[in-house]
C-alpha cells in the first residue's frame, strides 16, 4: 500500500473514531482534510499547521483535533512541530482532545511523543489518544 493510502486510512480513522465516540450529538461538526474536501470543510490551522481532522460541538465548545501519520512521517521535524503545536492547543482548552492515529507498527513510538508532549501538564495525558486503522474497532479505544 502506497504512502498516501497508508495516510488516507489513517485519516478515514480518525473520523470513525470521532463520531463513535460522539454518539448521536446533532451539533458536532467534522472537518477534514481529504483530496475530495472543499475549502468550507477544511480543518482550520492550529498553531500555524492544518491538522487531518478538526470536530467540534457548538453546544458546550468540546473540540478535537486529528492527526494521521505513516511510520515513516511520524518523528521527522515538521511532523514533530505539527504534535507540539497540537497538543499545545489541546492543552489550552479544557475541552480539548487530541487523536494520532498511526499504523500499529508505529503505536510504541507515537505513544512516548504523547506521553513526552504531556510531561508536566496534569492531567493532559488523558485527553490525548493513538489510535491504529482497523485496530480501533476490534478493541478498547487508545489501543495504540
Amino acid at each position: 500500500m502506497s504512502e498516501s493510502l497508508r495516510h488516507l486510512e489513517g485519516v478515514i480513522a480518525l473520523e470513525r473514531f470521532v463520531r463513535a465516540r460522539a454518539e448521536r450529538r446533532a451539533d458536532l461538526v467534522v472537518y477534514r482534510d481529504a483530496p475530495d474536501s472543499g475549502p468550507q470543510t477544511k480543518p482550520p490551522l492550529v498553531g500555524g499547521f492544518r491538522p487531518d481532522l478538526f470536530a467540534r460541538t457548538w453546544k458546550d465548545g468540546a473540540f478535537v483535533i486529528g492527526e494521521a501519520k505513516t511510520a515513516q512521517d511520524l518523528e521527522t521535524a515538521h511532523s514533530l512541530a505539527q504534535l507540539e503545536a497540537f497538543v499545545a492547543a489541546v492543552s489550552e482548552a479544557p475541552m480539548g482532545v487530541f487523536v494520532l492515529s498511526v499504523p500499529l507498527a508505529a503505536a510504541a513510538s507515537a505513544r512516548g511523543l504523547l506521553q513526552a508532549l504531556a510531561a508536566g501538564t496534569p492531567g493532559l495525558d488523558e485527553r490525548l489518544h493513538c489510535i491504529s486503522p482497523g485496530i480501533d474497532d476490534i478493541l478498547p479505544s487508545g489501543a495504540c
